[in-house]
């Protein structure tokens, strides 16, 4: 009904001659997520079982350090997209029900803070400078925004990264 398969092929990623496709790792994170395995090691463990031949296209499933890899190159609005389409389907269908007796639903909105580093820093880290009893040093960091649609019957998530964005607090 949601063509979720086809959907996937849709996302993409900054890789130029990927010899992975995204789908198969995107596959690979949501077959983690709906069987509530908790972690790209433990998909890992079940990399023998038939179900990733039929899952994946090429039926060869990305180590955890790859699956790992490869999100971070992933265009998220291309995931965006693919969770827009969904949450349309599912309200012209009307599966989304309130969560609440008032016909009510909720939108939790929250945010992180991650990979804070003094040493390392990427293109898209956000920066503050942090007083010590030895000197000032610049912190390397990421936030990111997490907007949850609680349902009914289950809830919907969608993480926004705040990026290139750099902020200097005393």
């Amino acid at each position: 009904m949601y063509g979720l398969k086809a959907q996937l092929q849709g996302i993409t990623d900054s890789r130029l001659r990927p010899r992975i496709k995204t789908s198969a790792v995107v596959g690979s994170a949501l077959a983690m997520e709906l069987a509530q395995m908790g972690s790209l090691n433990a998909v890992s463990q079940t990399k023998g079982n038939c179900f990733w031949k039929k899952w994946i296209t090429d039926g060869v499933l990305p180590s955890a350090d790859t699956i790992g890899r490869i999100f971070a190159l992933i265009e998220v609005n291309t995931i965006r997209s693919v969770l827009k389409h969904n949450y349309r389907r599912l309200k012209r269908n009307k599966a989304l029900h309130p969560a609440f007796h008032d016909n009510l639903f909720a939108l939790i909105i929250d945010g992180h803070e991650s990979s804070a580093s003094y040493l390392s820093c990427c293109p898209d880290c956000l920066q503050r400078e942090i007083k010590t009893a030895s000197g000032s040093k610049i912190q390397y960091y990421h936030r990111h925004v997490m907007a949850v649609l609680l349902c009914k019957d289950f809830v919907l998530h969608q993480v926004v990264p705040v990026l290139n964005c750099h902020e200097v607090s005393t």
